[in-house]
């Protein structure tokens, strides 16, 4: 029921709180506002009957409330638009409004009393939005037929725009300056595709009749790579469950901290489901998706090796890290929420041995140490058009972590002392942007603030192959804090670059 109302809502381009809405009363706010606002409506329509035949669909319409069927009439004097609302966005292809009659009534000649005064017009709505709703529920080969008139004309005059209710002029110089944002997961799975180390299905696209319908989603290859030097994920149909979307990833990247790759003194261990509470794969679009990573973490001395690689510019790490375990959610408009996204991730401490450690004055040495982090936010996302060329996101939230300060007296394993130096929450804002020219993803950026430090990562298409294998560049560069006096802990920033090899996505 749910899902019905939605489309609805979504077709005709209005936002109403349909949740606590019954379909009815959804139906008939869409009915008001097609019979109010046409004149404002970008709405286009098709003359019937071009040949003066009407079709045997046509001869007993049922109708809604009680009212009786009607009859379209082949009459000199009167015809027939069709009003439908043609494809866009989350409008795949046409799809059929309500039906008016316009009947000429100077055509039909003196009145009772003498000539006709007044419009020379008449126009009513014989058949409604509730009534075409209905057929296409209840009497589907009527509504088709309605369909496939429009659907021919589209056909016979593709280099022309069908008449339009529209008795504006837009301006098409004027551009908002919010964009347009889809009302499904559209930007969401846009983004993901583009940019997550991790496979989403892709819809097949049909051309249909100047619309385009959405059939089952491509599985391009058996299995699926994305590599770099700091992040690897790797996925094979064997695993598939649900949307086919199980991974397994290995990574030297941390999602809280104010580090580069390999500056976190860990690697990540993980595992990737997609799963989507609609019936149909195909619904990906419209239901709301769960994308969640199990994580493990174990902590060691990864700088000994990443020191030595001739693409990393980054400074030695200054925190160290344990054994840990934590979650990664994404979720898409939980409970008509915005785009929410989680993460946890919490260690058991252990000050033994630490792999960075700094001398101090009285012979002594001292070590900071993370074991607790987490990430909340919440995702927006709009486009410069409805071409989806200039796609924006906007993260904003709030992030933790925990820092812990040991001393050491001589070469001693175990601390004299320890105590938590840092356990805060700081705000956090990222913006992301990405250029796709025909759908095809060629640049994406993101810059992240987070702790009074700015971390920027971007990346572009270098090569595409046949059989799907795409080559990126990738940089990352990590500024030193602005906002605030430097800690003992923080890194001197630095840059990265490196390649990216995906394969089957």
């Amino acid at each position: 029921m749910i899902k019905k109302i939605f489309l609805l809502v979504v077709l005709v381009g209005i936002i109403l709180p349909v949740l606590p809405q019954s379909l009815d009363e959804v139906i008939d706010k869409v009915d008001l506002k097609l019979r109010r606002d046409k004149r404002y409506l970008n709405l286009n329509y098709v003359e019937y009957p071009a040949g003066g035949q009407i079709a045997e669909e046509f001869l007993s319409i049922p109708r809604t409330d009680e009212k009786e069927p009607f009859q379209l009439q082949a009459k000199d004097n009167i015809v027939y638009n069709i009003v439908f609302v043609r494809e866009g966005i989350q409008v795949d292809s046409p799809m059929v409004l309500y039906v008016s009659q316009i009947t000429d009534l100077a055509a039909g000649g003196e009145g009772f009393f003498g000539a006709t005064s007044g419009p020379s017009k008449d126009t009513q709505i014989v058949i409604n939005f509730a009534d075409m709703y209905s057929l296409r529920q209840n009497q589907p080969q009527v509504y088709y037929k309605f369909y496939k008139i429009i659907d021919k004309y589209l056909k016979d005059n593709p280099d022309s725009d069908p008449p339009s209710l529209l008795k504006i002029t837009p301006d098409n110089e004027i551009k908002t300056s919010l964009g347009i944002s889809s009302r499904d997961n559209t930007d969401y799975l846009n983004y993901m595709r583009a940019n997550s180390y991790h496979w989403y299905p892709r819809p097949k696209i049909e051309k249909k009749g100047g619309g385009r319908k959405k059939v089952e989603p491509v599985v391009a290859s058996t299995f699926k790579i994305d590599a770099t030097a700091s992040m690897m994920s790797f996925s094979h149909e064997v695993m598939n469950f649900s949307l086919g979307g199980a991974a397994v990833e290995l990574g030297f990247e941390d999602k809280v901290l104010n580090v580069l790759p390999y500056q976190g003194q860990m690697m990540t261990v993980g595992f990737r489901t997609l799963v989507t509470l609609s019936e149909k794969k195909e619904d990906i679009d419209q239901a709301v998706v769960i994308d969640a990573r199990l994580l493990g973490r174990i902590g060691f001395d990864v700088w000994s090796i990443a020191k030595n690689i001739p693409f990393l510019a980054i400074a030695a790490p200054k925190l160290n890290t344990g054994i840990g375990a934590g979650v990664d959610i994404n979720v898409t408009r939980p409970f008509g929420m915005p785009f929410m996204n989680f993460y946890l991730m919490a260690g058991s401490p252990d000050y033994s041995s630490p792999a960075i450690k700094t001398a101090i004055a009285g012979g002594k040495n001292e070590a900071y140490y993370t074991w607790n982090a987490a990430e909340a936010s919440m995702s927006f996302y709009w486009n410069t058009s409805d071409n989806f060329v200039a796609r924006f996101r906007m993260d904003v939230g709030a992030g933790y972590y925990d820092v812990y300060r040991a001393e050491y007296i001589g070469k001693n394993s175990k601390p004299s002392t320890k105590k938590e130096v840092q356990a805060n929450f700081y705000p956090m804002v990222q913006f992301h942007f990405n250029f796709a020219p025909d759908d095809k993803e060629l640049f994406g950026t993101k810059i992240k603030i987070f702790d009074g430090q700015a971390k920027m990562t971007s990346w572009l298409k270098l090569l595409e192959l046949e059989g799907g294998h795409l080559f990126r560049f990738e940089a990352q560069y990590l500024a030193t804090p602005f906002i605030r006096s430097k800690r003992a802990w923080d890194n001197e920033g630095g840059a990265t670059v490196q390649l990216r090899y995906r394969y089957g996505f």
